[in-house]
């Protein structure tokens, strides 16, 4: 059974092996920096995993910002895709958003990425700017 949950200190290494697989599976790189997965407790208003027998197969946080939060860390693996466990893992984002007063939340990425483009396009965030081969995508509450 798949289940989305609030992450736990005992998945720091899990999430940390995760994100840095992921991420070098679609951009073909690891991430320049991970540090924030090693505090996600005060650097996260909201971190969520995906999870399926006891693996980790699935990622969001919502960032703490001076304006906001900013969306972080948005990783489902192949298989898990397609079945709205991308859509319901932003919409508790947004629910925390709302409950907790947030009134601004942001995401970029890189704009080869055709498929977190028309993602985030389709839950509900608004495109702001291009630049630097980056999308910029805003959601207001």
């Amino acid at each position: 059974m798949v289940r989305i949950r609030k992450y736990q200190e005992k998945d720091k290494m899990a999430v940390s092996n995760f994100v840095v697989r992921l991420r070098e599976e679609i951009f073909g790189s690891p991430p320049k920096d991970i540090s924030d997965l090693l505090d996600i407790k005060s650097g996260y208003y909201l971190f969520l995993v995906v999870e399926e027998k006891g693996k980790i197969v699935g990622t969001c946080g919502l960032y703490k910002r001076n304006y906001g939060g900013e969306l972080r860390r948005v990783y489902l693996e192949k298989e898990f895709r397609k079945n709205r466990l991308g859509s319901k893992m932003i919409k508790r984002i947004f629910d925390y958003a709302k409950n907790n007063h947030i009134q601004q939340v942001n995401v970029f990425t890189l704009k080869t990425n055709t498929a977190a483009v028309n993602f985030f396009s389709k839950v509900g965030f608004k495109k702001t700017k291009t630049k630097d081969g980056k999308v910029y995508f805003e959601k207001l509450f």
